[in-house]
């Protein structure tokens, strides 16, 4: 997941003279932990989260290195934290791995029954396809380090630098890595069924679609997934050798708008045929699932829609979608919807450019939402010490009033029968939840439970909570 904002402001950064005060950037108090081939500067709390994402980033380098053509002696990783954020990227031109401490919910990033080994995998492939370079590229590179044209990654589709990504990703688990957690199978067989998969054209400048969002790392991934079955992974070595001999490959892209002489010379030469031929082959292969959408739809709000609750006879339901302000410019609106059951008519209950942190609840005619909120204070090197926590709001349906009760890195909540708010929050430096219980009247949160399994969903009843939680393995399902 290369951050194009990341990157460029780290490499303004790296330009600037004199000296920068380490504390102002959160670097203050930092320890650094060695392996074999990596290097991993970190907090002190976080040392067992190192620990688990060296032994990773060791365990499968060899097959990435082996997948990519890569040649890496050495990487330098870097364990931020950043609240409620999650996220991991690569930045130029010293190739740094950056990885953020909070997992992501299941879904949002595959499975995640391990964040640090898939995310881990992920952004060591990048690194590891982004630095080969052969013959007199390598000399190039060697002498001219830093240089715009002859160091800068190879300028190719993101569908090729994120979908072999996602490739490798899925490689080591059946349970890590988007390719091997459904979602991507049902989205790519839905496109499919109703004739939506895009173009190579489309799928290289992603216009703005609902069939879209996902973009490079579903259509990349899966496509990689398919040259890899299909015409084997030596062949996918193959083209990534073959491109890291292009020396002229940034220079070309940058005088002639034309793939023909870089990333499709490289493909006939490895797989046959060009990527446009490929592209339509994956295209048809996908086409002969025999896919059907079963149910009726009731909406066609297109993009995003989630989370669906039955109250009182009305359909209640998160949404988001983008506002296109101009060329690669827009913002993203996310929306509760309230639909009446009889008569289909709909309006929107909330609506913000920030994302929801969790299912909403309703009780008692009042509406409770998370939102997610961005502070400074937390010790990461990217995002001047930015991270994110969650508001909880209380709505009232009837009158309209909406207020903050309260604000915490919970990263799930439940209305519990008495009244009172039951809420977990990841550990720092550990695996595992803590359990808090909110009085709203007294407003005071207190400590209820310690456990070694992290909750993403909690659900109750009159006798019993129910959790979705993860060992540091899978997601199973608890009753307490």
């Amino acid at each position: 997941m290369i951050n194009l904002f990341v990157f460029l402001s780290l490499v303004v950064l790296a330009t600037l003279p004199g000296r920068v005060s380490a504390e102002g950037f959160g670097f203050d108090h930092w320890k650094i932990l060695k392996s074999k081939h990596f290097v991993c500067f970190y907090k002190p709390e976080y040392r067992n989260d190192v620990e688990n994402l060296l032994s990773s980033l060791e365990a499968t380098k060899e097959k990435v290195d082996e997948l990519t053509g890569g040649e890496v002696k050495k990487a330098n990783v870097v364990l931020d934290e950043a609240g409620m954020y999650s996220q991991g990227f690569v930045t130029w031109p010293d190739y740094n791995i950056h990885v953020t401490t909070f997992s992501p919910y299941p879904g949002e990033i595959g499975n995640t029954y391990d964040w640090y080994k898939e995310v881990g995998v992920h952004e060591y492939t990048h690194v590891s396809q982004l630095t080969n370079r052969k013959g007199l590229n390598k000399t190039f590179s060697t002498i001219f380090k830093g240089n715009p044209v002859f160091d800068a990654p190879p300028l190719v589709p993101l569908w090729i630098t994120e979908g072999i990504a996602v490739y490798t990703e899925s490689q080591f688990s059946s349970y890590t890595g988007r390719l091997n957690d459904g979602y991507y199978d049902a989205w790519i067989n839905s496109l499919s069924s109703q004739k939506m998969l895009p173009s190579i054209n489309d799928a290289t400048h992603l216009p703005l679609s609902p069939s879209n969002i996902a973009g490079q790392y579903l259509f990349g991934g899966k496509f990689f997934s398919y040259l890899a079955e299909k015409y084997g992974e030596k062949a996918v070595t193959e083209f990534f050798n073959i491109s890291g001999r292009q020396w002229w490959g940034n220079l070309a892209i940058s005088i002639l708008p034309f793939p023909f002489f870089t990333v499709d010379y490289a493909a006939k030469k490895a797989f046959g045929k060009s990527f446009p031929k490929l592209w339509e082959e994956w295209k048809s292969a996908q086409q002969k699932t025999g896919f059907i959408n079963d149910g009726e739809r009731i909406t066609k709000r297109g993009w995003t829609t989630k989370n669906p609750v039955v109250f009182q006879d009305k359909l209640y339901y998160t949404c988001s979608y983008p506002i296109k302000t101009g060329a690669y410019s827009g913002f993203w609106f996310k929306e509760i919807i309230e639909r009446d059951i009889v008569s289909q008519q709909e309006r929107t209950i909330v609506k913000t450019t920030s994302d929801f942190s969790a299912p909403f609840q309703i009780k008692d005619n009042n509406l409770y939402y998370a939102v997610y909120e961005t502070k400074r204070g937390y010790p990461n090197s990217f995002c001047g010490r930015l991270g994110s926590f969650a508001n909880l709001h209380k709505k009232e349906l009837s009158s309209e009033e909406d207020r903050i009760i309260f604000s915490d890195e919970f990263r799930t909540f439940r209305l519990l029968p008495n009244g009172e708010i039951l809420y977990s929050k990841d550990k720092k430096g550990a695996f595992g939840s803590e359990i808090y219980c909110y009085n709203e009247k007294e407003n005071k949160s207190h400590l209820v439970a310690n456990m070694d399994y992290l909750i993403d969903e909690m659900v109750c009843n009159e006798d019993s909570i129910f959790v979705v939680a993860r060992p540091e393995k899978i997601a199973l399902v608890y009753i307490s």
